[in-house]
Formats: C-alpha cells, structure tokens, sequence
C-alpha cells in the first residue's frame, strides 16, 4: 500500500512507484477513495513515475452500470486548474520565507544546560528529554512587558487542573 500520507509528505519516491510497477507483468490498477481522480493522491504517484514509460488511464463511474475512461493528461489539467491558485499562494509564501534572514540558534542539549545562559541575553534552541525542544528568545519582549503579559494572563485565563484520585492508598 502507499497511502496518500506518505506520498504528500514526500516520503514515496519515484523510485519506490517504479519498483512496484516493475514487479507487475500485468496492467496495474491503482485504488484511490476519491470518486474524482483529480481530487485522489493518486494524481501525485503518477506524476512520479510520468515519463512516458507508462500510460495512464483513469476509469470513473458515469453511472452505476456504466464506467469511463479518463485519459490522465485530462485529469491533470483539472487538477492543476482547481488547485492552481493554492499552488501561487504557496509559491509566495516560499519565496517570502526564502528571503526572510533565518535565526541563527545555538542548540544546547539538556546534558550540556547551564541555569547561566537563561541571562546571556542570547537566542538559544534547548534540547529536553523526550524529544521536547524549548525556543529561548530572552529580547522578545522587555521584562516589564514580559511581567504585564505574565499578569494578563493570570487574570483573565482561568487554569484548570487534573485532580488524580487513586482507588487505593498506593495507587
């Protein structure tokens, strides 16, 4: 199975499709949940291995006693005309980020934490157990801002916690 998780994270790679199109000697047929196929992932595993070696057709139900054949050039123009406008957004917001000058921070794993760089004034990425990482930006915010934030909070948010009761005394 290749699941449409893995592929629009970018996990499956054209060399993955290929190998499995190769260890078919007969036509292949891809299952999609989608009824369109412009709306299904398959769309994505296609365009992997999309280099003239195999055609690709897509057969949808014109009703409930009658398929058609979609020719998958077809498919992919509706597909690029319905999500053309996310894909510009998209592209914009990348290009943004690419000009956007990246913090530079210096990791400290939790081995290596000292209480005295929390007042180095420095941008720090500290590295806790499990996999838990703390962002430290200690010129974010003034301190008196930091406080007044602090007190607007605890004012205006209530907090409820978790009361654990136990059945027997120890536990």
């Amino acid at each position: 199975r290749v699941g449409e998780d893995p592929v629009l994270d970018g996990n499956v790679t054209s060399l993955v499709v290929k190998g499995l199109l190769a260890s078919c000697n007969a036509p292949v047929c891809l299952f999609g949940h989608m009824h369109e196929p412009e709306k299904c992932h398959r769309i994505q595993l296609i365009d992997l291995v999309a280099d003239g070696a195999y055609d690709f057709v897509h057969i949808v139900w014109e009703t409930a006693h009658k398929a058609k054949y979609i020719d998958h050039a077809a498919v992919k123009q509706i597909f690029e005309t319905r999500t053309g406008f996310f894909q510009q957004q998209h592209q914009e917001l990348l290009a943004m980020q690419a000009k956007r000058p990246k913090p530079k921070l210096t990791i400290v794993e939790w081995s290596d934490f000292d209480e005295e760089l929390l007042w180095d004034g420095k941008d720090y990425c500290f590295r806790l157990p499990f996999d838990t990482e703390v962002l430290w930006f200690p010129t974010w915010m003034s301190l008196d801002e930091a406080h007044q934030l602090k007190a607007t909070v605890q004012s205006r948010i209530r907090f409820f916690h978790a009361a654990l009761e136990f059945q027997q005394p120890t536990g």
